[in-house]
């Protein structure tokens, strides 16, 4: 256990230095900070995902499906439509406050749905996510590179 801490401990301060700081594209100051690692907290975050999806339908998300998670969604990433929708919805509060998630399933599309959370109040701590079939999430994460 020591050892693997001992890691990530070694891993933080490597990826830590002094940065440029930005709130949207306006740059602040340059400050202390780290890079986090993106891929790892959309994992994180697909397994939360995965964990709500259970809680509210009482279905395990299917092998055939994979869930699609952008931390900190910058304007243009997810449609309008999409957050329109997420924000006219009630949010549902758990950890007193902790965490705050909504979700829905398109009219259209029932096996699909979408997915906002947010962690401690902070906006700059928000996820949408996307829960659908695997070969979907293929295709838009290959469009999105393009």
């Amino acid at each position: 256990m020591v050892k693997r801490n001992k890691h990530r401990v070694n891993d933080f301060y490597r990826k830590a230095g002094r940065r440029d700081v930005y709130k949207g594209d306006i740059y602040v100051e340059t400050a202390a900070a780290f890079q986090p690692d993106f891929d790892k907290i959309e994992r994180v975050f697909g397994n939360i995902v995965r964990g709500l999806n259970y809680h509210e339908h009482g279905t395990i998300l299917p092998n055939t499906y994979d869930v699609l998670v952008r931390v900190s969604p910058r304007q243009g990433d997810v449609s309008e439509e999409v957050v329109g929708a997420l924000r006219n919805l009630e949010q549902c509060v758990r950890g007193g406050g902790i965490m705050r998630y909504l979700h829905f399933h398109p009219s259209d599309r029932e096996d699909v749905s979408f997915w906002g959370l947010q962690f401690y109040d902070n906006p700059d701590q928000e996820a949408i996510a996307l829960t659908a079939k695997k070969d979907e999430i293929r295709s838009i994460k290959g469009s999105q590179r393009a």
